[in-house]
C-alpha cells in the first residue's frame, strides 16, 4: 500500500480556515505530499496514530503547490493531520 490521505473537512477559524484529516503509509513507505486545500498555509500540526506527537515524522517542507506539504515519516507510520492558512 502507497501513502495517501484524507482531507476530512476544511472549516473557518476567525479570519483563518483549517483544513484537517489523516495519512497512511504502507509498511515500507515513508510519506509523501499533503494537499491541503487552503491556497497558503500559515501552520501545519501532525499527530502519529500510536506513536504519540512527532514521534515518527522526520521532517515537514512546504509542497510545489500552494498550501501542499510533503511529510517524512518513518516506515508505516499513520497519523492525523491540521493546517491552518487561507
Amino acid at each position: 500500500m502507497a501513502f495517501s490521505y484524507t482531507r476530512e473537512g476544511t472549516m473557518n477559524q476567525g479570519r483563518r480556515k483549517v483544513s484537517f484529516g489523516t495519512f497512511t503509509n504502507g509498511g515500507g513507505d515513508t510519506g509523501g505530499t499533503i494537499h491541503t486545500g487552503l491556497g497558503h498555509l500559515d501552520s501545519f500540526k501532525f499527530t502519529d496514530i500510536g506513536a504519540g506527537t512527532h514521534d515518527g515524522v522526520d521532517c515537514v517542507t512546504p509542497g510545489t503547490v500552494a498550501g501542499s506539504v510533503v511529510i517524512v515519516t518513518d516506515a508505516g507510520v499513520d497519523g492525523t493531520w491540521e493546517a491552518f492558512g487561507g
